[in-house]
């Protein structure tokens, strides 16, 4: 915050100082802050990247069923008695 100040106000008065008006000298000295802080914070986060961690990315869902095993019972009955059994009741 203190290295905007500086900045934003050297730029002002440098301006004024060459006749520009106070108007002008402002409407100037703010964009060129914020390009000077960007450039700034961009070598910083260049030098040191673990200042400011990824982003969280969203959740996504699993995607290791095929399709065709997201509904059990569009397959035939299994033989093995237990399986066979709980397909029954599942699907019947």
């Amino acid at each position: 915050m203190g290295l905007g100040a500086l900045i934003g106000g050297s730029v002002d008065k440098l301006l004024r100082r060459f006749g520009v008006g106070i108007v002008g000298a402002l409407s100037v000295a703010t964009p060129v802050n914020a390009l000077v802080l960007w450039q700034i914070a961009g070598v910083v986060q260049a030098r040191y990247p673990g200042l400011r961690p990824p982003a969280a990315r969203p959740a996504v869902p699993s995607t290791n069923r095929l399709p065709s095993e997201k509904n059990a019972c569009t397959h035939p009955p299994v033989m093995n008695a237990r399986q066979r059994a709980d397909w029954e009741l599942e699907c019947r």
